[in-house]
């Protein structure tokens, strides 16, 4: 829209583009499918959690005479546990690459917000600014027919004008009427819907440049476009990135049904004295597969 020069039209669209809720909404998904990148990596490194635990529990146990005795017993750990799926059939490996080709259809969608917005935009502009120029034509038809139809009504009265033509001349005036009002109604609709489109009140007035002066920016279609166009088209390569991600999702199910390898590994203290908790005495460790 900038190859055409006008301030108006210009300030008009990057306005849109920044007011409108589409817009916006379309740049919260890729906040969010960005930070589902990260999460759908992470199964690709080892989990790592670190927890502790203290207790104190008081056992009641009969001696020898049969007198009940209570005995205090204290539990002290601290435990890191690292767990790890080896991702034998590419599952996770998928699953990080669907969120990427998510995260890329994401920009996609924001472009074709983008490109849809700007050609609705700059649609409205050039209706209005043809309007403009039109209105002042369908005004001047409009008095004309008028004068045709005063000079036929006194030609029909005073016995000059066929009946048939002097209907055909009001037939005519009415219609020039009708399509002065049509095109009013017009102007009015597309100046509202330029103004909602902007996030504005519809009735604020607009200031539109005159429709001659942008013939001269116009450029003729080249004959035998080639059919890398349709790559520039922000929709279509949207298309291709959601076949590519459903390809991939017949993968992810297809491994569901398949066995996992997971690797845990457990080391830490655990002791009943809170000080000689890191004794070397008190060291625990596993290692499990499943």
């Amino acid at each position: 829209w900038e190859s055409f020069g006008d301030i108006g039209l210009t300030k008009i669209v990057k306005t849109t583009l920044s007011n409108s809720p589409d817009a916006r909404h379309a740049l919260l998904n890729i906040q969010q499918y960005r930070q589902q990148v990260i999460i759908a990596r992470a199964p690709l490194l080892p989990g790592i959690n670190i927890s502790g635990d203290a207790s104190r529990s008081e056992q009641h146990m009969p001696d020898r005479m049969g007198h009940e005795t209570s005995t205090e017993v204290n539990n002290f750990g601290l435990l890191i546990t690292a767990a790890y799926e080896i991702d034998l059939w590419k599952k996770i490996a998928s699953s990080a690459e669907m969120a990427r080709l998510a995260l890329l259809s994401s920009e996609e969608n924001l472009k074709t917000v983008y490109q849809t917005l700007t050609a609705n935009v700059t649609r409205h502009y050039f209706e209005i600014s043809e309007l403009q120029l039109e209105l002042p034509l369908w005004d001047q038809l409009l008095k004309l027919t008028a004068l045709q139809a005063n000079d036929a009504q006194r030609g029909y009265f005073n016995g000059l004008v066929d009946g048939n033509v002097y209907l055909t001349i009001q037939q005519r005036e009415d219609r020039s009427r009708q399509d002065l009002f049509a095109a009013r109604r017009r102007l009015s609709v597309l100046h509202f819907a330029l103004n909602t489109l902007m996030g504005k009140e519809p009735a604020v007035p607009l200031s539109v440049t005159d429709f001659s002066n942008f013939q001269h920016a116009l450029q003729a279609i080249p004959a035998g476009l080639p059919s890398k166009l349709l790559n520039r088209r922000p929709d279509v390569r949207l298309a291709a990135l959601r076949v590519q991600s459903a390809l991939l999702n017949i993968g992810i199910k297809r491994a569901d049904l398949l066995p996992s390898l997971i690797l845990t590994a457990n080391a830490g203290y655990r002791s009943t004295d809170l000080s000689r908790l890191i004794d070397g005495g008190s060291t625990i460790w596993s290692i499990m597969g499943g």
